[in-house]
């Protein structure tokens, strides 16, 4: 069926009548009008935020600052250390989509010790890979355990990325370490992290809460992309083109209930960061829950249950599928009009001659069933079909939709927070 989750009756969209359709409006403002997913209370105990620091001796020195909870804030461009970049270079090709999940590296070491943690990130690596994870990002990574931990991700064919506590707590903060050391020189130890690996993002900078913190992690990223290191943001979309950013998952305290799943759930967050052109890969937010952090996929004292295990590997399926059409484009508003009652948020995604739609119904609790009618042109050039992408890997090959008196009506059924993604040619 058209349009991404089955409809639970087996119902397809009318064929509306071009009389029945009204003007959208609204929804294309992507700047003015924010995604925003369903909301997720959060029953676990309060987070501990900021940058944790750990003594060369190992002891911790606890955290300090704000915690990675802010996706979406605008972020520009600035000089760092006088060395400014006016233009940024191509985005080193990268050849698969990043499909990632956070692990928390130094909390782990402080509270198990250095053996009885690797030992666990061996294990959890592992089950990591066979849930369909390509990339491990690590918040918390200090320069000492890079290598190492580089080793256990590659060991089960995924790559590393993060950042180092130095970098981090510059861009949180602005000082620099000893007062000297350029901002450029800090990711040393992560550029040559995991060489061969499936992707090959090896610095991950949060654009956090404040501006100031977000130019800093934009102009930081602009830098390594220019010297041809790789580098993304977690958080803002208002970045330089070629500046990959992160779709985040944060998992929640959720489970399934009436009239709503962990799914639906999680897709609204994967979806919503897509129509504001989060699409340099997916961020599940985060594997293990360390004690006085938001719960992650497997808590910390037991495993995880299956219908999180089946949720997280239906989503990693939906962000493998359409991974490859939707790396590097950029969300632009799209001037469509809708059949009579359908309430969709619909955006573009393009780049060049590749050209995308997206449609996601922002709603909590109700079906979308309608019709979105494309403009003549998007990006400049006319449309001669549009083919649906499959939304997962058990779902067939898409349909194929030909214009009709001149333009392409993609026909929708969509469940809450279901989305559905056309390739346009």
């Amino acid at each position: 069926m058209p349009g991404g989750i089955p409809d639970r009756g087996g119902r397809r969209a009318r064929d509306s009548p071009q009389s029945d359709y009204r003007d959208q409006t609204g929804v294309t403002k992507m700047r003015s009008q924010r995604c925003q997913p369903f909301k997720v209370v959060d029953s676990e105990p309060a987070p501990q935020t900021g940058v944790y620091l750990r003594s060369p001796g190992g002891v911790n020195r606890g955290r300090r600052g704000k915690g990675w909870a802010a996706w979406a804030i605008p972020v520009v461009m600035i000089a760092l250390g006088g060395a400014g970049c006016a233009t940024v270079s191509p985005v080193p090709s990268t050849p698969t989509y990043a499909i990632a999940v956070r692990h928390d590296i130094e909390p782990a070491i402080v509270s198990e010790g250095r053996a009885g943690a690797f030992e666990r990130f061996r294990r959890d690596f592992a089950e990591s890979a066979k849930l369909g994870f390509n990339t491990i990002v690590a918040r918390y990574l200090d320069e000492s355990d890079w290598s190492e931990t580089a080793e256990v991700a590659r060991s089960n064919g995924m790559s590393l990325a993060g950042s180092n506590s130095k970098l981090e707590h510059f861009v949180l903060t602005g000082v620099l370490p000893n007062g000297g050391e350029r901002a450029e020189a800090l990711a040393r130890g992560q550029r040559d992290g995991s060489p061969g690996a499936p992707t090959r993002f090896n610095l991950v900078l949060d654009s956090g809460r404040s501006g100031q913190q977000s130019e800093r992690a934009t102009a930081t990223c602009v830098q390594h992309i220019a010297r041809g290191d790789s580098c993304c943001t977690v958080g803002g979309s208002s970045v330089p083109p070629d500046v990959p950013v992160l779709a985040v998952v944060e998992l929640g305290a959720v489970s399934d209930g009436p009239g709503f799943s962990m799914l639906e759930h999680w897709l609204a967050q994967y979806h919503c960061g897509l129509l504001e052109g989060r699409t340099g890969g997916l961020l599940v937010d985060r594997y293990r829950r360390v004690v006085g952090d938001p719960p992650g996929l497997v808590p910390a004292d037991r495993p995880a249950g299956p219908s999180r295990l089946a949720a997280v590997r239906a989503l990693v399926a939906r962000a493998r599928e359409w991974g490859s059409r939707i790396r590097g484009l950029a969300a632009r508003p799209v001037a469509v009009t809708l059949s009579r009652g359908l309430n969709v948020k619909v955006a573009a995604l393009v780049r060049g001659g590749r050209r995308c739609v997206l449609v996601y119904n922002p709603s909590p609790g109700q079906y979308a069933r309608g019709e979105v009618l494309l403009p003549e042109t998007i990006n400049g050039a006319g449309l001669t079909r549009a083919v649906e992408v499959p939304a997962g890997e058990a779902k067939p090959a898409g349909n194929v939709y030909n214009p009709r008196r001149g333009r392409i009506a993609l026909p929708v059924t969509l469940r809450p927070g279901d989305a559905a993604l056309f390739e346009l040619f």
